[in-house]
């Protein structure tokens, strides 16, 4: 149990590292979906309805604030360098929460309305 600890301690520095761009956006976004952060690893095969209830809510609280929704993209894009686009998208779709973009190494979060 200790060693799987250690992982999630040093995948969240791993996050906050990654998300220097825009530090207090992701700093808080990473605390909102931490229920996400078993899934995220592969520790579990699915994510907890809690993952899925706070990925709902972040969406939700960053319809029609188009900068918060780019700053977001770049705090996800820094997740996926951790976690992989396609495990991140995976959250998205099992959860059935629509960003309205998909996250990649390529997408262009300055160009998200």
């Amino acid at each position: 149990m200790g060693g799987s600890r250690a992982v999630v301690v040093a995948a969240v520095v791993m996050m906050m590292l990654l998300c220097v761009a825009s530090a207090d956006v992701c700093d808080n976004t990473r605390r909102q979906i931490t229920a996400c952060q078993s899934y995220g690893l592969g520790l579990v095969t699915r994510p907890s309805p809690q993952c899925c209830g706070q990925v709902t809510q972040l969406s939700r609280q960053t319809q029609g604030n188009t900068p918060l929704r780019r700053q977001i993209c770049n705090c996800f894009q820094g997740y996926i360098k951790l976690l992989g686009a396609q495990r991140f998208n995976s959250l998205l779709s099992i959860c059935q929460v629509k960003l309205g973009y998909t996250i990649s190494a390529n997408t262009k979060c300055s160009q998200i309305r």
